[in-house]
């Protein structure tokens, strides 16, 4: 998968003749150290996963602890003590929370007519030169 960045030609055809192109839009991100294109909600989530189950509890107890901490903690202003937020977390991660919303929006987007974009005349061709 390659990053496309605007301006980015797509592909190339003769006016009024269609021809079918397929891409895929995807929001990713690069790992910084082996350059690897991933998605980023199940990265954030093995990150807050890490830093709940391992980093937090080894810096206040000395060692890991899974599902020490919720995997919700309600941020807003409710009024509660930060035990009383922590008390009344739930376990279920923002990935796991996002699931059926993303899967609606999957369905929505696999059941709606098909969409094509413009054409746009093009007054270079790929090497950048004049026509």
């Amino acid at each position: 998968m390659d990053p496309v960045e605007v301006g980015d030609i797509l592909g190339q055809g003769i006016k009024d003749v269609p021809k079918i192109v397929s891409i895929s839009a995807a929001l990713l991100v690069q790992r910084p150290t082996s350059g690897r294109w991933i998605a980023p909600g199940p990265e954030l989530d093995g990150l807050t996963s890490y830093v709940s189950d391992i980093a937090l509890p080894t810096l206040i107890r000395g060692m890991a602890l899974p599902g020490a901490f919720p995997g919700y903690v309600d941020l807003g202003d409710n009024g509660q003590t930060p035990a009383e937020r922590l008390e009344s977390g739930t376990p279920d991660r923002a990935l796991a929370r996002s699931a059926a919303t993303t899967r609606a929006a999957h369905l929505e987007a696999m059941q709606a007519d098909l969409r094509f974009p413009p054409i746009v005349p093009i007054t270079q061709d790929v090497t950048g030169e004049e026509e």
